[in-house]
């Protein structure tokens, strides 16, 4: 009798251990009961481990809640000391059963009840290391609420943090997915789909919660911005339009959008205009690097947050700690985008939807400027903006245009100016015609004038001068015009003046300022001299047909 009850013991452990392994998968049959064997890593049996069996559409317990009360439907129990359990009375459905040691190492069996039965799934599987998820949802300005990460099929409730952090270190190898809720009724779940867990791993999900994407590629090859060497703490233009970009995905001003690099890190951006009526936006995203000769950088825009959700406050794109002085972006408004402090004091100048990146600045030619006062001494900087002419600037002209000037006395002044035949030219380079940039202390002045000698009306130009590092250098259209050495600082205590410019009197009779008669648009003043590739890829960034940014639509 004994040897008869130990063949029969043999042919069902047997019979066990030899049942395909459907660790990760589903056992679609038409029965009703589980028995599994389960073994540790090193072969053994596992025994007294814990086996949790739920439902593949269950969610934990987080909540009252009832629209959002987790299925009961639990079944547990723990394997014996041959690593044996058996679980009966299944109902039909699909199940997640999960064999968790509780301290480092787990495994999932999928099985399938398709109808009743009383026949048996015979399964065997081996414990691995636990995975690991982390990630962050976002910061609400609601402090009191309460957040919580749930996965399909496992009995997980996961509190997230007030800063938007989670993680979770013992989690079975599969593909689940997750679900993030809150306590109070306007909060709208959010799901994420299909995240695969892998055994002594760890899975990082940076930014949970946005339902959309969309990659945003950059060429500086040949075909692109040509640009040879890297660019370094450079504010990318990103134009939308309803040709790639789906406005009504998103907010109506475009609050739930961040962007991330390819490490999952958040990068600074600012939206200088977000139009759901034109379907357009314009923002300005801060990159560390810009790789020169690359067409393989990316970055990604998530967008589609519908609840009240932020990521930590973002660092201003145009930082002074980048050499951002003053930066005016003419939204409507003469803000300085750089500092809180340094706006622009408007006399007569008014804003214009004609600008080359949004709106513009218009002048009237001869009284509109506006000033910024207290600008701190420049040893070095730069000057940029996109300009365009009412009228044709050439040998012509009679009267000088300034874009730019501060001036403090008549042997201490500096300007930007386009020449009219009333510039003296003894007293330096340059003609009616020409672009000329001027530093000028008691100690002696610099003159740098264009080769360009023909500006004409409507047609955008793009002009950088900077001074310093050993150089000074005047670009129109990224294309270097002259460069000479010597150079002089910004310096003295008066407004800087954009749109008009005074003038030494030995330059202009009687010093009578020049006022510019046109539009300005992107108007910088920079506290550091720009590189060459700089200053081409801003033009080849900002230029209405640029090459630089493709946004990929998903």
């Amino acid at each position: 009798m004994s040897s008869l009850i130990l063949l029969l013991v043999t042919c069902i452990a047997l019979l066990i251990s030899c049942s395909p392994d459907y660790a990760g998968g589903t056992a679609d049959t038409g029965n009703a009961k589980v028995a599994a064997v389960i073994y540790t890593s090193d072969g053994k049996r596992a025994a007294g481990v814990p086996v949790v069996c739920c439902p593949v559409d269950y969610l934990a317990d987080f909540a009252s809640d009832t629209s959002l009360t987790p299925n009961p439907r639990i079944i547990e129990t723990m394997t014996d000391d041959s690593g044996f359990f058996a679980i009966d009375s299944i109902g039909t459905g699909d199940y997640i059963i999960e064999i968790n040691d509780r301290e480092s190492s787990v495994t999932s069996i999928r099985v399938g009840v398709s109808e009743e039965s009383d026949s048996t799934i015979s399964l065997n599987d081996t414990l691995k290391p636990y995975a690991s998820l982390q990630g962050n949802a976002g910061q609400v300005t609601d402090s009191s609420l309460k957040r919580y990460l749930l996965i399909y099929g496992l009995d997980r409730c996961l509190p997230i943090s007030a800063d938007g952090s989670f993680a979770v270190n013992d989690l079975p190898d599969g593909n689940f997915d997750l679900l993030i809720v809150a306590d109070k009724e306007d909060w709208v779940p959010c799901k994420i789909d299909s995240v695969t867990f892998s055994s002594a791993q760890t899975v990082s999900i940076p930014f949970a919660g946005w339902d959309n994407s969309c990659i945003i590629s950059l060429n500086t090859t040949s075909s692109g911005a040509d640009i040879k060497e890297n660019v370094y703490s450079f504010p990318v233009l990103i134009r939308l339009s309803e040709s790639d970009f789906d406005f009504s995905s998103a907010t109506d001003d475009g609050s739930d959008c961040i962007f991330i690099d390819s490490q999952n890190k958040q990068l600074r951006f600012e939206i200088e205009q977000w139009d759901i009526t034109k379907k357009t936006a314009i923002i300005w995203v801060s990159l560390d690097t810009v790789y020169g000769n690359s067409d393989k950088q990316t970055i990604t825009m998530l967008w589609g947050n519908r609840n009240n959700v932020s990521t930590s406050a973002p660092l201003p794109v145009f930082d002074s700690s980048y050499g951002f002085l003053g930066c005016y972006h003419f939204n409507g408004n003469l803000k300085n985008a750089a500092l809180d402090a340094y706006n622009g004091i408007d006399s007569s100048s008014y804003d214009t939807s004609e600008g080359v990146i949004g709106n513009g600045r218009f002048f009237n030619g001869f009284s509109s400027f506006f000033r910024v006062e207290s600008l701190p001494d420049r040893p070095s900087g730069s000057i940029s903006c996109w300009f365009k002419l009412v009228f044709n600037i050439d040998q012509y002209t009679s009267k000088t245009q300034g874009i730019w000037g501060k001036k403090i006395a008549d042997d201490h002044d500096f300007t930007l100016s386009l020449l009219g035949s009333d510039f003296f030219p003894g007293t330096g380079t340059g003609a009616a015609g020409n672009l000329i940039a001027k530093l000028e202390n008691p100690e002696g002045g610099e003159y740098l004038a264009s080769k360009t000698s023909n500006f004409f009306a409507n047609v955008w130009y793009f002009v950088s001068w900077s001074w310093g590092d050993g150089s000074n250098t005047l670009y129109i259209n990224g294309v270097l015009e002259n460069s000479i050495s010597e150079y002089r600082a910004v310096s003295g205590e008066s407004d800087d003046e954009i749109g008009r410019s005074p003038y030494d009197a030995s330059n202009v009779p009687d010093g009578i300022p020049g006022y510019f008669y046109g539009t300005l648009d992107e108007f910088r003043i920079d506290s550091r001299a720009r590189s060459a590739d700089w200053v081409k890829l801003s033009f080849m960034n900002q230029r209405p047909d640029q090459k630089f940014i493709t946004i990929i639509k998903p």
